[in-house]
């Protein structure tokens, strides 16, 4: 993840702080935990400075994330530990498992509604273009307009 992630999703933490630039930039051994693990993993004590680890990598718990309950689609959204991106390739993937430019998803938070349709038009003749892909080839991508599912104003592209 990388600190822009949290304002796309409308995330913050509800205990302790998000990743810093130079975390990220850093591919610093910090995490953020989200509610449900927190108390699978700490219970009642208190997370904060406490190391987990991820594939025997040690992380620094930075902040506990503010409950979010399921997804639309039934997912436990607080089953989540989050670490910085650059950690992730660096540290817990490895190079061999990654492409260092691959991306996985993509969050888009558009500040207006009534600007979602355009925004979901231009994202995906970026990703058509960026993909290679001739007209008549069908899109290797999907979008995702959360807020068909809810009021929310967030597009995600896998």
């Amino acid at each position: 993840m990388t600190p822009e992630f949290f304002s796309a999703r409308e995330w913050d933490v509800a205990d302790g702080r998000l990743f810093a630039q130079e975390e990220v930039d850093e591919a610093a051994k910090v995490a953020l935990i989200g509610q449900t693990v927190a108390g699978n993993l700490f219970g009642d004590s208190d997370p904060l400075n406490q190391v987990i680890r991820i594939r025997n990598v040690p992380f620094c718990v930075i902040g506990v994330l503010e409950r979010k309950g399921q997804s639309t689609y039934g997912q436990d959204q607080d089953d989540t530990v989050l670490i910085p991106l650059s950690t992730a390739k660096k540290k817990v993937i490895g190079s061999s498992q990654a492409n260092a430019r691959a991306v996985g998803s993509i969050a888009v938070k558009v500040r207006e509604a009534r600007a979602m349709q355009e925004a979901e038009q231009e994202i995906r003749g970026l990703l058509r273009q960026r993909h290679r892909l001739q007209p008549f080839q069908d899109d290797d991508f999907w979008i995702r307009n959360q807020s068909q599912e809810a009021s929310s104003r967030v597009l995600t592209a896998s």
